[in-house]
């Protein structure tokens, strides 16, 4: 069962489908920008694309409140987020304000596959569109490791499919067009209500669970596991001790990827598949091969044969 429900009901939720598919999908974005302003949000130039989104169109209106953090008029968010009322949106947290001016309280944008359909992924502000420093329960949205770990996963037709450590969802998106059962987990419960309101925004369900890696899902075997992990080497810091949620996992060094490397066969269905993004930590005073690293995995197998 869910352990988080989407921040929109399922009206709100339907009401701002309706308006980003009308205004807010990547061609429509692409044609606003343009080449020009692509490149600049590419670069983090933001003034670059902001001059390229002054004509109050609804698409500028809702480039210029979710992609580049500014403040927009109330009646403007209200006309590009129409059936939504902008109270709606002020309630569920992705704006904030109300009166004269809005601006955005959570990042919603168009992500899509080149051969896909547009989705919408909603996420924590990052640093750069939003004042003060990130909360430690920040919830990371499209980024580059994200990205990766999307791009080298094999797409087979599976049953089930598990998404360890979830954040806003963007791997659990795109194992929604090839598993016929999706399950995701993250320790953060912020993270599992963000990651069900872009669920619900695509109209996709998922079975959303809380809980460290894979403390939710004891006793379960998947036919694919995917996993972009907090895999930073550091000292061990945690969310509230000088850590985020998203980057550092507790445990020193590499002891998050370690470990879920030898925990995750015994939850691959036969013949199941995983991938993950990982860090290997190499000290100045070590020697360690490729053969070493493959230890964790051998080792894993041993124990399970035994």
């Amino acid at each position: 069962m869910n352990s988080a429900r989407p921040l929109l009901d399922p009206t709100a939720s339907s009401q701002l489908r309706e308006a980003v598919n009308r205004d807010f999908g990547s061609a429509a974005v692409a044609e606003v920008l343009g080449l020009a302003g692509e490149a600049a949000l590419s670069r983090g130039d933001l003034a670059g694309a902001e001059r390229l989104t002054r004509d109050g169109s609804p698409t500028e209106t809702l480039v210029r409140l979710f992609l580049l953090g500014l403040p927009v008029a109330e009646t403007a968010a209200e006309q590009a987020m129409r059936p939504l009322p902008p109270a709606e949106a002020i309630t569920a947290g992705l704006l904030v304000g109300g009166g004269a001016e809005v601006r955005a309280g959570l990042d919603l944008r168009p992500y899509t596959e080149s051969d896909g359909p547009d989705w919408w992924v909603v996420s924590d502000l990052a640093a750069d569109v939003r004042p003060g420093v990130l909360e430690a329960e920040h919830v990371l949205g499209i980024g580059a490791a994200a990205t990766t770990l999307a791009q080298s996963t094999m797409r087979l037709r599976v049953e089930r499919a598990l998404d360890i450590g979830t954040g806003c969802g963007i791997q659990a998106l795109h194992l929604s067009r090839h598993s016929e059962h999706v399950t995701a987990t993250d320790l953060s419960l912020r993270a599992l209500r963000l990651a069900a309101t872009t669920a619900a925004l695509n109209e996709f369900s998922w079975d959303l669970r809380q809980g460290s890696l894979l403390d939710p899902v004891v006793g379960e075997q998947y036919d694919l596991i995917v996993s972009n992990p907090p895999f930073i080497v550091g000292p061990g810091f945690a969310p509230g001790a000088d850590g985020f949620r998203y980057r550092d996992s507790g445990m020193a060094g590499d002891a998050v990827c370690a470990e879920l490397i030898r925990s995750i066969p015994k939850h691959l269905a036969p013949g199941g598949s995983a991938q993950l993004l990982a860090n290997w930590q190499i000290g100045l005073d070590e020697d360690r091969t490729p053969a070493e690293l493959a230890r964790w995995v051998r080792m894993r197998c041993l124990d399970l044969a035994a």
